[in-house]
């Protein structure tokens, strides 16, 4: 359903798509540039890009579409849906999340002979990936929860891509994920009581979020 909702809307606001798409294409290709430069364009880094990319981009395209149906007064008919709003927030960031995985792979085909492939563990590549979803995931909810509650945070959201993206080796939790895609040695209680705090920050506040629609419903 969500797929056809968003063949709709390319179908219908076609000049608008063509800007995004070219907009992020412009976006990786920067990124692939500046990693090769500093000679780091590896089969690690291929997977530290798409992991941001995919992260910047599903957060940022849910509060742009959440400010949008909050302005058009459309967003508070998705609770009266059987469908949790919650679930069907899900769905739409797997279609952004296809979209993105395509749009990462056409971009890595451009750069696939000056990568430096090397050998990496799949256990270790499996247990980031997992991780990387959930931290991915809760921090997509609490944004969420935030645009929600403020109804305006695109321009925080974008600033809080371009810090993860700036300092995520100064960050704890992502430098032992690097570490584990790495295969290196990482601190497992270091992710685990990190998740375990982003999983808090976001039930806060979906609950701030839910109490604010259930107030604009009565």
């Amino acid at each position: 359903m969500e797929f056809r909702r968003k063949y709709s809307e390319v179908k219908n606001y076609k000049a608008n798509m063509i800007s995004t798409l070219f907009n992020e294409f412009i976006f990786i290709i920067g990124l692939f540039f500046m990693i090769k430069n500093v000679g780091k364009l590896n089969t690690t880094m291929i997977f530290v890009i798409g992991s941001f990319y995919i992260f910047r981009t599903v957060i940022s395209e849910t509060v742009y579409e959440l400010e949008t149906e909050i302005r058009s007064k459309t967003l508070f008919n998705l609770t009266l849906s059987r469908t949790s709003i919650l679930v069907i927030y899900f769905k739409r960031s797997l279609v952004t999340f296809v979209r993105t995985i395509l749009i990462f792979f056409v971009n890595f085909l451009f750069f696939y002979k000056d990568i430096r492939f090397t050998e990496f563990d799949f256990k270790n590549f499996v247990i980031y990936l997992l991780l990387i979803l959930t931290i991915v995931y809760s921090l997509y909810y609490t944004f969420f929860s935030l645009c929600i509650i403020f109804e305006r945070i695109s321009t925080f959201t974008s600033f809080f891509s371009a810090l993860v993206l700036a300092f995520s080796s100064d960050i704890a939790l992502f430098r032992e994920l690097f570490n584990i895609l790495l295969g290196k040695e990482y601190n497992l209680p270091i992710i685990v009581y990190n998740i375990i705090f982003l999983f808090l920050i976001t039930l806060i506040f979906l609950k701030f979020a839910f109490r604010k629609i259930n107030n604009y419903g009565i």
